[in-house]
């Protein structure tokens, strides 16, 4: 992430990121698309996990330029009874 990312903009990520992931698994699953078994190898290092997961984080952030990331905001304030007092 770029340096001076604010915390709801991680957390909203980190959710349509979930969410994609659960979309993607779902229509693999319903298309009887089957993934094939790894490969035996011996384990990967914990330097080299990291590696890895910088350089597809580092693919990620030159593709973000290519997708449109939309973000609404509603806060309500609610009285003693439950209904919304206030609304921006």
């Amino acid at each position: 992430m770029p340096l001076g990312c604010d915390f709801r903009a991680v957390v909203v990520r980190a959710a349509l990121v979930v969410g994609a992931i659960a979309i993607l698994c779902h229509s693999v699953r319903s298309s009887g698309i089957t993934q094939p078994a790894p490969a035996a190898s011996t384990p990967l290092s914990a330097a080299e996990i990291v590696r890895q997961a910088m350089q597809q984080d580092l693919r990620d952030w030159a593709h973000e330029k290519d997708y449109t990331y939309l973000e609404h905001i509603q806060e309500r304030e609610l009285g003693a009874d439950g209904r919304v007092t206030s609304q921006k």
